[in-house]
């Protein structure tokens, strides 16, 4: 389903609300929060991978092969259940670079144990993740067999070893992904833009987290069920800080520091 003309109004008008009350790096004095800006938002490296990963986006932009599937990851609202082309799939669905690339910074920052994605889609979010921590295990959640197995392709050309697709509906393969990871240090969660499913997938994931786990969530402005999950989410008691940038919000659980909610301009 694309965005219909009402939902890109709201969307433009939800963007200068944002920067109208988002901060720079100027006006934060949490030491925590201006070395995650300065050292992650406004890192201005090009890693080793992020050519090959683009090069991989080239092609399935260039790929007309029809997929027909009945939902996309847990039923998004990007696709429906029509026959959709490889191109079309990667052009509306895919993360776009600049944010893959922040993925691939925070991890990198960071160093989690280990990586959970839900919604693994052609695979473009998990490549990034993947690359930037050879050394973790990366579980990543995809509801259609046949995006998975193009994930599954795209993570070959890149020798990428440390990654397990799981398939299926995500209220079968999160249980089994979270026993399998115990605590889960670093979650991308962009399977599902309805507000129910998010809270529960949320819900399910925080009796492993740890004050060292991140969470990362995309599309928090994608529709007003989105902005409103987004809102009762980092009111939770154990999210201490959360970040707000507009197309993602990160979410931290640290533990003694002033909970804080802050809307920061990565780019």
């Amino acid at each position: 389903m694309q965005k219909t003309i009402l939902d890109k109004f709201r969307l433009a008008s939800d963007y200068l609300l944002f920067r109208a009350q988002a901060r720079s790096r100027f006006t934060i004095h949490s030491p925590f929060l201006f070395e995650l800006v300065n050292e992650v938002f406004r890192d201005k490296r090009s890693f080793y991978c992020f050519d090959e990963i683009e090069k991989i986006r080239g092609s399935l932009l260039a790929d007309a092969t029809l997929i027909s599937e009945n939902h996309y990851g847990e039923k998004s609202k990007v696709l429906d259940s029509r026959e959709r082309s490889l191109r079309d799939i990667a052009r509306t669905a895919s993360l776009p670079a600049e944010y893959g690339e922040l993925l691939f910074r925070l991890v990198n920052h960071f160093r989690p144990e280990n990586i959970l994605e839900l919604g693994t889609g052609t695979g473009i979010s998990t490549l990034y993740l993947a690359s930037a921590a050879a050394a973790a295990p990366v579980t990543s959640l995809e509801g259609s067999p046949t995006l998975s197995k193009i994930a599954q392709r795209n993570l070959s050309k890149l020798s990428l070893n440390n990654v397990q697709i799981i398939t299926g509906n995500f209220a079968d393969t999160l249980p089994v992904a979270l026993q399998q990871l115990g605590k889960p240090g670093f979650i991308f969660i962009d399977g599902d833009h309805r507000k129910s499913p998010l809270l529960d997938y949320i819900h399910q994931c925080l009796p492993g987290i740890t004050p060292h786990t991140i969470m990362v969530l995309d599309d928090i402005y994608w529709s007003q069920e989105m902005k409103e999950a987004w809102q009762e989410i980092i009111e939770l008691p154990q999210v201490t800080m959360s970040i707000d940038l507009f197309r993602m919000g990160i979410l931290f659980f640290k533990e003694g520091i002033v909970k804080q909610h802050l809307k920061v301009v990565a780019y």
